[in-house]
């Protein structure tokens, strides 16, 4: 069937308005299935029907990123009891069936010795002339460093404050670089049991640590995540910025001639089991308090929803109250569609904010 044919057949059978819903309402692995079962094509194909043909406009980014997130989140409900995936059940499920998890398993790692044994000839990817024949030319070292000029101001990271990077030079020179190479390979030649023990021992330390984190292996990975957003930032007009919303959001302010400026000093107090807590909203516009929340931080009512396990949820009942009594005006995604649209116009891609990524000092 030619993309003709199949645009007379589904033009029979529905209204552009009806394809949209249907296209906008529904995630991707539905639309596989969808388009197998009514028209016995591939989703490719009626994708292009959808775009081309009935000029439908591509799905918003924020639209299939909810689909997707919400997607995902029921399949966790479905599989796990509690919504989360289950680390100490698979760590045990590894431990017992291969002894380890990943290469500290000596089963895998000599499963993967042996396909690429197959594959490529050699063991180890850096041993293969064909895996690298591209990896360390001039042309791609170069264009490596363009690209690092572009997005951060900096040909290498060693030179960028944001990454930490003053006096690395002397820690990174060829003679440390060497020292540490001959550690590393006197460490694992002496190490009792080998290279395979080694990695083995480094796994159940990292898993002991995890385990005995203060609060569990969720507060681990809940704080690890925090730690990730609080140390990346986006940086504008020497001001920076704690999500890509939050810096959408400003450009398309300033540039519509929109007063705006961010909360430094201005906040809110709150208390909860009678200790004080401070609240900053993201930014001042035209005399208003506004507040910038990702949907997955959003309830269907706009009040906060308990993200993390350990967040506890009368607190953030009080954090709402306040941000509810000070009028703060909160905005998610379906509030911030002509921002989006703006700047993404602007800039001429979806993903122009990357390059004004930065990262804090730890």
């Amino acid at each position: 069937m030619n993309l003709n044919d199949l645009y007379e057949k589904v033009s029979k059978k529905f209204s552009k308005d009806e394809l949209q819903t249907i296209y906008y309402n529904n995630t991707k692995h539905y639309m596989e299935t969808w388009s197998v079962d009514n028209f016995n094509v591939s989703w490719y194909f009626m994708r292009k029907i959808i775009l081309d043909y009935y000029k439908i406009e591509k799905k918003p980014r924020d639209i299939w990123i909810k689909q997707r997130n919400d997607h995902m989140l029921s399949t966790k409900k479905e599989r796990y009891e509690n919504g989360s995936y289950d680390y100490d059940k698979f760590s045990k499920t590894m431990n017992e069936l291969y002894g380890g998890i990943g290469n500290s398993s000596p089963e895998i790692f000599e499963k993967q010795k042996k396909k690429m044994v197959e594959l490529y000839g050699v063991e180890f990817p850096s041993q293969s002339d064909e895996l690298n024949k591209n990896m360390w030319t001039s042309e791609s070292f170069e264009k490596g460093r363009q690209t690092l000029f572009k997005r951060t101001g900096y040909y290498c990271n060693w030179d960028n404050p944001d990454i930490g990077g003053k006096g690395r030079e002397s820690s990174h020179s060829k003679e440390s670089i060497e020292k540490a190479k001959f550690t590393r390979e006197e460490t694992l030649k002496n190490y009792r049991g080998g290279k395979k023990e080694f990695y083995k021992s480094v796994t159940n330390k990292r898993e002991n640590t995890i385990n005995s984190y203060n609060g569990g292996r969720e507060k681990y990975y809940s704080d690890r995540q925090k730690n990730i957003n609080k140390f990346r930032k986006y940086l504008y007009d020497n001001i920076r910025f704690d999500s890509s919303w939050e810096l959408i959001y400003y450009v398309y302010s300033k540039d519509n001639g929109i007063d705006i400026r961010r909360c430094e000093d201005e906040h809110f107090e709150y208390y909860y089991n009678n200790k004080k807590y401070l609240y900053y909203p993201d930014f001042i516009v035209n005399g208003e308090f506004v507040d910038i929340k990702g949907d997955h931080y959003l309830n269907g009512d706009g009040s906060l929803r308990k993200v993390y396990k350990n967040q506890d949820l009368n607190k953030l009942k009080c954090k709402y109250r306040c941000m509810i009594d000070n009028n703060v005006r909160l905005l998610s995604s379906k509030d911030l569609k002509k921002e989006f649209k703006y700047c993404n116009d602007k800039f001429g891609r979806r993903d122009w904010f990357n390059d004004y990524l930065v990262y804090n000092k730890k």
